[in-house]
């Protein structure tokens, strides 16, 4: 898209051409006279003629769907409150917002070796996290981990040969 303006100048020439017109330069050669206040005259003229055009369309900023991305819910702001990206009929991210514009929850699918949810994640309204989880193939649980004050405090790795918690500390 093009966009056209036009300028609109509302000045008064009238110190410009005292200052201009009483130059020492000016008053010694009248040539040089004529042609500056021919020049004056045309940038004068050609700046006060110019206007805005007022027929340029907005920019839409409106949030919608498209093919890959489905808004399922939105806040009275305008802002996203629920998003689903998907390739084929099959999610490949699901999200949730809080109002301020960060991530309450976050779901993440892998497409290998079957389509399946592999990870998911949940964060505070002041985008600390607070924990997160992910899965097998099969949709069992790999390992979690819980966080505090944004900081990582237990993480549980699940297997056939059992649960390893590991602990931190700050």
């Amino acid at each position: 898209m093009q966009s056209k303006f036009r300028i609109s100048v509302d000045v008064s020439y009238d110190w410009f051409l005292e200052i201009f017109l009483t130059s020492p330069i000016i008053k010694t050669n009248s040539v040089f006279k004529n042609y500056s206040l021919l020049l004056l005259f045309l940038v004068t003229v050609l700046l006060s003629s110019c206007q805005k055009e007022d027929d340029v369309p907005q920019t839409d900023y409106a949030i919608g769907s498209t093919s890959h991305f489905e808004l399922l819910d939105q806040y009275p702001n305008g802002w996203i409150k629920q998003g689903r990206y998907q390739l084929s009929g099959n999610p490949t991210e699901e999200f949730e917002y809080y109002e301020n514009g960060y991530i309450k929850s976050a779901k993440v699918y892998a497409s290998y070796p079957q389509h399946h949810l592999y990870m998911e994640v949940s964060r505070s309204e002041d985008n600390k996290p607070l924990w997160s989880k992910y899965y097998h193939p099969d949709g069992e649980l790999w390992f979690e981990t819980a966080y505090n004050n944004g900081l990582p405090s237990i993480k549980k790795v699940y297997s056939e040969a059992g649960t390893a918690i590991h602990t931190y500390t700050a």
